[in-house]
């Protein structure tokens, strides 16, 4: 597909002049299409054609992934498919913690953005009140014998109002929101993506205070969750994170799991909380 370079100038203009009115500092790339904007972080952090902290947005994405080989809805104008890259110490705290910690402050930068209610569904996605999903993100680590950098992938639903209901994909209609419905606010696309990039820019601040910072953001606190690691699957009541992020799962014999890397879903009777 061809690129629409003077879209494609928009945009960067505009991303740029919202990073820069929020002090962000951080380089804005811009491409028309691309399979996926975590292959083309990764791609230009190998190839050292930019260097941390950078971002890359696609007005359209082919082939976004998100965990255990999911695809993401893209949309140009309706949703935001972008990936941060910063650089990480390498410690095995900052480097397990940081999913979490990156998803917090993209939370927290969306619900002031845009006045929502929203909330982290351990350990990458972010859910409507309700239990729709909102946005999806995916950490890919790159370590080296000298350094460590996350691409940080994010998929936000910015604003469904003038899609048709036949270009919503089956598979996530019923079950994902945009903010726009959910606070009518006045924001564009680069609004969200300099919003998402400050976000992952203050994930260092939660680090050793993951697991109470996690606790105002938590979607799944209390509710019966089914996990699963590895081949191993367990059932029990989420309670929150420790401080590398991993999810504390409460099992009926009065004893605690540990989950990292791993899944953890509703269990069919959930209700939303009041």
């Amino acid at each position: 597909m061809e690129e629409n370079f003077s879209e494609v100038s928009r945009f960067a203009a505009e991303f740029s002049a919202r990073l820069a009115a929020r002090g962000t500092a951080c380089a804005a790339i811009v491409r028309g299409c691309l399979d996926s904007t975590n292959s083309e972080g990764l791609r230009l952090l190998r190839s050292k054609s930019a260097r941390p902290p950078f971002a890359v947005a696609a007005l359209r994405q082919s082939a976004g992934r998100g965990r255990l080989g999911r695809r993401w809805f893209s949309k140009e104008g309706a949703s935001l498919a972008m990936s941060v890259c910063v650089e990480l110490a390498k410690s095995a705290e900052v480097m397990e913690s940081f999913t979490v910690r990156a998803g917090l402050g993209v939370c927290g930068e969306l619900r002031k953005l845009c006045g929502a209610e929203l909330f982290v569904k351990w350990p990458n996605d972010i859910y409507s009140r309700g239990g729709m999903k909102v946005a999806g993100m995916l950490a890919e680590l790159e370590i080296g014998a000298d350094a460590a950098a996350a691409v940080f992938g994010i998929g936000v639903n910015v604003d469904f109002s003038g899609l048709s209901e036949g270009e919503i994909p089956d598979e996530i209609r019923g079950a994902a929101c945009d903010l726009r419905s959910l606070s009518g606010g006045d924001f564009s696309v680069c609004d969200v993506a300099a919003a998402a990039v400050a976000g992952v820019l203050g994930a260092e601040k939660y680090l050793g205070r993951t697991g109470g910072e996690f606790e105002k953001f938590d979607w799944l606190k209390g509710r019966r969750v089914n996990a699963e690691a590895g081949a191993e699957k367990f059932c029990g009541i989420a309670r929150g994170v420790d401080s590398r992020g991993r999810l504390r799962v409460a099992l009926e014999d009065g004893s605690e799991r540990l989950l990292c890397g791993g899944e953890a879903t509703l269990k069919k009777d959930w209700r939303p909380a009041l």
